[in-house]
């Protein structure tokens, strides 16, 4: 049952015990409570409530050879023309920092990754004076942790054990930088941890692991109180089940249990799942790995350092139902399934999973890439009736589009991309095709069977850009029904297709930019993008539809649907950028499309607010 290892076939699951001494610290208050230690770091902050971070210092240059993958490229011709028509990969070189599978889509040397725009790579040190670190240079940095937010898009964190500080401030990474896709020369915002000059703060520790003392800085006067129980987490895995197709571990239930206090994993072994943007640790407190039938009800996850819930390869019918998440370190819930390449036909992965009637909140405390919801080669998901917020990125990410199937139904979900932007409370991939059963049950096929993103509340604030639905590269087959957005429209990227948008309501939209619609690029003939039935309310001087390639001279060269929108402005004059910007009603003239369509004056917050209980409550309503 344990996953392959190499040649983009799988992951090697790892070892369950932190990766150093003291990673994390966690103490229970005579009250029962249980609350997160800090560890000594500069700038203060509180990870939990108050990230704080350096803007300034000056990156070292990556080391190595560079972009020097092995490329593998299975052709598909016949597959949707364009950027990620084949499947593409890179293998070993600089994808060994890998260490669960040495392979990646963002390690090929051609493709998108050429010219080492997004090819694997990160920063081997940063220059930080006394400027940056006041209380630098420091005594002895070695074992140091530095984070780092990817630099070209603050997408993922970066870690990294320091080897040691000169005098000037200068620092050399070791053992890190594999926890996102993408790469990139520098980073962004970051924060040093673990080191004692900057145990300076109430609720800092620092534990020295030469003379095996444990410092701390108590929030109050005098030591703590004798009842105040100290714990350190050690084992990164509470439970692992462990089977396999032939003979599955079945049955096994998780009933109104509390876990909490696993270390750290953010150093662990990672691998990248697909082609999206993520690295993941294939593990989590409680890890499936083969099994049938598992269920987790009632239960609470609070204050786990790595993932909270990992399934992975082989599984059927996991279900987390009735669940509380909260303070968690990386993801929630994360799926996981391997493929042969771009074969998936062989059933070792994760199908008719659910997540149904959870709370998730305050999550990715330390790796910023992380979701209350996850998969990666996985089919046949369900995710509903759950409230997810207070996160750094979406609440919910498809990471390819493997199969399809998937069900997002009767979420809420709001306070998203708190730390980071070019995203949305759901987003999507798709750069490489997969061969699986699920389109019919029976025949290979590329094409997945549809998603559906149906009844759910979501607000696209703080810096999620990307819209309530950021369905990005490439993402196809969705149907996107019955929604009540604010501040999310309709999006497609980078040969993305088959997208159908109807009875949503749609407030004061926005896709990187004030509008309903924003196609990146339109649908080859053959394909399409629908977008009917809609009620859209713009924001004073926002556009209604902003279409990338869409051309009056050669209109065979692009499909699109749109019919019977109620737009609602503030002038009549709504335009449409197609080309060049006109209105609606001569984009109508010219094309044929939006036909039924029709632009109406600002409502009222009661007509807005009644829209929403009737399209999600409607028996109420």
């Amino acid at each position: 049952g344990q996953g392959q290892q190499g040649q983009g076939r799988g992951w090697a699951q790892g070892e369950g015990v932190a990766v150093g001494p003291l990673e994390s610290l966690h103490y229970r208050t005579p009250d029962g409570s249980l609350h997160r230690a800090i560890r000594a770091r500069y700038p203060n902050g509180d990870p939990e409530y108050l990230p704080s971070y350096i803007d300034s210092g000056d990156w070292l240059a990556p080391s190595g050879p560079g972009c020097d993958s092995a490329d593998v490229v299975f052709p598909f011709p016949d597959n949707y023309a364009g950027m990620f028509q084949d499947f593409r990969l890179g293998y070993g070189g600089t994808c060994d920092r890998y260490e669960a599978d040495p392979s990646s889509y963002w390690c090929q040397p051609g493709g998108r990754t050429g010219g080492k725009t997004y090819c694997v790579r990160s920063p081997s040190g940063v220059v930080a004076g006394p400027s940056v670190l006041p209380n630098g240079p420091y005594r002895n940095a070695t074992g140091a942790v530095l984070s780092a937010f990817r630099g070209d898009g603050a997408w993922f964190s970066w870690f990294w054990r320091v080897l040691g500080m000169d005098k000037t401030g200068r620092m050399l990474f070791g053992r890190g930088g594999f926890q996102g896709g993408e790469g990139a020369n520098t980073g962004a915002r970051w924060y040093i941890e673990n080191v004692f000059e900057e145990l300076d703060a109430p609720d800092e520790y620092f534990y020295d692991a030469v003379s095996q003392k444990l410092y701390y800085f108590y929030n109050g006067t005098g030591a703590p109180p004798a009842s105040t129980v100290f714990v350190a987490p050690v084992l990164t895995q509470l439970f692992l089940l462990r089977g396999g197709q032939i003979r599955p571990v079945v049955n096994v239930s998780f009933s109104s249990i509390t876990f909490t206090a696993t270390a750290p994993t953010v150093l662990a072994p990672h691998a990248v799942p697909s082609a999206g943007d993520w690295a993941l640790e294939p593990q989590g407190a409680l890890t499936f790995i083969g099994t049938e039938s598992t269920t987790v009800h009632g239960c609470v996850f609070e204050r786990l350092d790595g993932n909270a819930v990992f399934v992975g390869g082989y599984n059927r019918n996991v279900s987390v139902t009735h669940s509380e998440f909260s303070f968690i370190g990386n993801t929630a819930v994360a799926l996981w399934g391997n493929t042969d390449y771009y074969d998936g036909t062989n059933g070792d992965h994760p199908r008719f999973t659910s997540m149904t009637d959870c709370l998730c909140r305050e999550i990715g405390h330390y790796q910023k890439q992380s979701s209350c919801f996850f998969q990666a080669k996985s089919s046949r998901s369900t995710v509903s009736r759950n409230v997810m917020f207070n996160m750094p990125r979406a609440a919910i990410n498809i990471n390819d589009g493997f199969g399809g199937g998937n069900t997002v139904s009767q979420n809420l979900v709001f306070n998203t991309c708190r730390e980071s932007s070019d995203h949305g409370p759901f987003n999507s991939w798709d750069r490489q095709p997969f061969l699986t059963l699920e389109l019919d049950g029976n025949t290979p096929s590329l094409q997945p069977a549809y998603n559906s993103i149906n009844n759910n509340f979501m607000v696209a604030n703080y810096g999620a850009d990307g819209g309530c639905l950021d369905n990005d590269d490439g993402s196809s087959w969705y149907n996107n029904y019955n929604n009540f957005f604010v501040y999310g429209g309709h999006k497609s990227d980078f040969d993305g297709h088959n997208k159908r948008s109807y009875n949503n309501v749609m407030l004061f939209p926005s896709v990187y930019g004030q509008r309903c619609i924003g196609l990146f690029g339109m649908p080859h003939p053959g394909h399409n993008e629908g977008f009917w039935n809609n009620t859209c309310v713009l924001s004073p001087g926002a556009i209604y539809a902003s279409l990338d390639g869409c051309s009056l001279s050669n209109p065979d060269t692009w499909t699109l649907t749109a019919y019977s929108n109620s737009i609602y402005a503030s002038s009549p004059d709504v335009s449409v950028s197609c080309g060049s910007t006109m209105t609606l009603e001569a984009f109508r003239t010219r094309t044929g499309l939006e036909k039924g369509s029709t632009v109406q004056p600002l409502p009222s917050d009661a007509t807005m607010m009644a829209w929403g209980r009737a399209l999600l409550w409607p028996v109420r309503a």
